[in-house]
């Protein structure tokens, strides 16, 4: 469980417009996700939809909505679990995977290089990146991702180091407006 929120929380930071691409500074944003799961074992793979709010400089709010409701908070006190009528659960720890996903924002070759071995595979319109993990540690959670879009990220591929894969795609991405739930603003806190 620790990995699959972790998968999530660096998926979703790659939802946000690409700075590299000149475009306008990155701002908070809400969205919809569809994720397609292909697990080893199983024959057709997993789908789930819901929305985000990526909030700049404070962190993620992931929550699934369909098959399953289930919200993954990504703050600087970690990567958690919230659970209707459950308290709140911690995934994992948090200030690395914050960082991680600060990086990751950007989408600005020259941060990602300590992270990531980035290979540009730009198709005549838009961007086409394909991220391979240097450390060790993210070695273990996958093997490489691939990040595709034109204004914003409109598509990630995940490829998991366990040889299961994780395809997500990006909608009706736009500035956020609207309130958090009590619980998401106070695990976003710092």
């Amino acid at each position: 469980m620790r990995a699959a929120g972790g998968l999530l929380a660096l998926a979703l930071a790659l939802a946000a417009p690409v700075a590299s691409a000149g475009l306008a500074p990155l701002g908070d944003l809400h969205g919809q996700f569809t994720q397609e799961k292909r697990v080893a074992g199983l024959p057709k793979p997993l789908r789930s939809k819901g929305d985000f709010d990526l909030l700049k400089g404070k962190g993620l709010v992931w929550r699934t909505l369909a098959p399953l409701q289930g919200t993954v908070v990504l703050g600087p006190r970690g990567v958690w679990a919230l659970q209707a009528g459950g308290p709140p659960r911690r995934l994992a720890a948090g200030g690395e995977a914050l960082d991680l996903m600060t990086r990751l924002l950007a989408m600005d070759p020259a941060a990602l290089g300590a992270d990531f071995g980035v290979e540009d595979l730009r198709p005549q319109a838009g961007f086409d990146y394909e991220l391979t993990p240097k450390s060790p540690l993210l070695a273990k959670v996958f093997r490489r991702v691939r990040v595709r879009g034109h204004a914003r990220v409109e598509q990630a591929d995940l490829e998991e180091a366990s040889g299961d894969s994780t395809r997500l795609r990006f909608d009706a991405v736009s500035p956020r407006a609207g309130a958090l739930s009590a619980d998401e603003e106070a695990l976003l806190a710092p």
